[in-house]
């Protein structure tokens, strides 16, 4: 036996005592964490966009940017807009919140039981419904109903109407109250992006899909019509099924593709293909997504985004970086909503 050998016996024998003597039990490396799926939700089809009004009780509305009656632009200088519970006894449950759309649900700030700072809006959450889309949940209740990270549908619960933020809890202690907003835009993940205007948002009624706030009050014609309660005469929102009836239980978007290259096609260019699915809903448009890879700081970052006819199979990317990383993401849109993307295809550009 030579002595490379003897020597990596006694290495063995050595660790072997020393994990008796210290009672080492020596595991397996974790396994990844499985996706955390809320009935109804699909890792097939994660996404759709945030139409669904979040709250099924009766409501009124606090302020939305420059509508009637609103006295503090500077409180809603963006598109938050505030409701608030028509119930203002002290004792009573909070209500329950519903996510707008499917998606990837995230915890923002959250267990917030002061006031917070001066514009603090208090425990909130946002939605990842795919393509830089983003809904926002504030002034909620802690703790939130589901985990962070979970794959959520417009029938989830996400959490509670609270008081949590500084004005709400300062002035109107026993208010319940919610405030939401839609981004568009957002990248890489962040709660970036820009504000939008809300225009409609879908309920239930008596197991029908209304268009709200239109069919509310026909003088509605979007929800910058629907005056602040709190400097005019109240106008109510009413309840809407808490049974979800209308809302399709798998989201309608289309499928995805899972033939996805990425190849250089001359200098500084680049040309992206992909299949197209042959099943499921039909598409109205295709989103590429190309992000580029920046050594110094370690990370991927969204750089270009291309929207194409839902029938097209390739597009090209011109003026990248000499010995870059990029890479592409491929998802289809419909009236419902974005498909899961698709698999990553990277290259390397000369």
């Amino acid at each position: 036996m030579s002595h490379i050998s003897r020597a990596r016996r006694s290495v063995r024998a050595l660790l072997c005592v020393l994990a008796a003597a210290c009672s080492i039990v020596i595991a397996p490396a974790p396994a990844a964490h499985a996706a955390v799926l809320m009935p109804g939700a699909s890792l097939a089809h994660p996404y759709s966009d945030p139409i669904w009004w979040p709250v099924r009780i009766e409501t009124k509305m606090m302020c939305y940017h420059g509508n009637p009656g609103c006295r503090n632009p500077v409180q809603h200088i963006t598109w938050l807009m505030d409701i608030v519970s028509t119930d203002f006894t002290t004792k009573r449950p909070h209500e329950p919140v519903y996510a707008m759309g499917a998606g990837i649900l995230h915890w923002g700030v959250h267990h917030d039981t002061g006031c917070g700072g001066e514009n603090g809006r208090g425990n909130f959450i946002y939605i990842d419904h795919g393509n830089g889309s983003l809904s926002w949940y504030g002034h909620m209740a802690w703790p939130f109903s589901v985990p962070d990270g979970a794959y959520v549908t417009p029938q989830t619960q996400i959490g509670l109407m609270g008081n949590s933020g500084y004005w709400n809890c300062k002035k109107f202690p026993t208010l319940h109250e919610l405030d939401i907003a839609v981004k568009h835009g957002a990248t890489n993940g962040n709660l970036n992006g820009n504000y939008v205007e809300l225009h409609h948002l879908f309920a239930c009624v008596r197991g029908t899909r209304q268009s709200w706030p239109e069919q509310v009050n026909a003088r509605w014609q979007k929800w910058n019509d629907v005056p602040n309660s709190l400097h005019v005469e109240p106008h109510i929102l009413p309840t809407s099924d808490r049974n979800h009836s209308c809302i399709p239980h798998t989201p309608p978007t289309p499928a995805r593709t899972t033939s996805v290259h990425l190849k250089r096609s001359g200098t500084d260019a680049m040309r992206a293909t992909w299949t197209l699915p042959t099943s499921g809903p039909r598409r109205t448009s295709t989103v590429v997504l190309m992000q580029e890879y920046h050594p110094a700081i370690k990370r991927w970052t969204d750089l270009r985004k291309h929207v194409l006819p839902p029938t097209r199979t390739s597009t090209s990317f011109s003026r990248l970086h000499h010995h870059h990383s990029f890479r592409i993401l491929v998802m289809f849109h419909n009236g419902w909503g974005y498909s899961a993307h698709s698999p990553l295809a990277s290259a390397l550009a000369r």
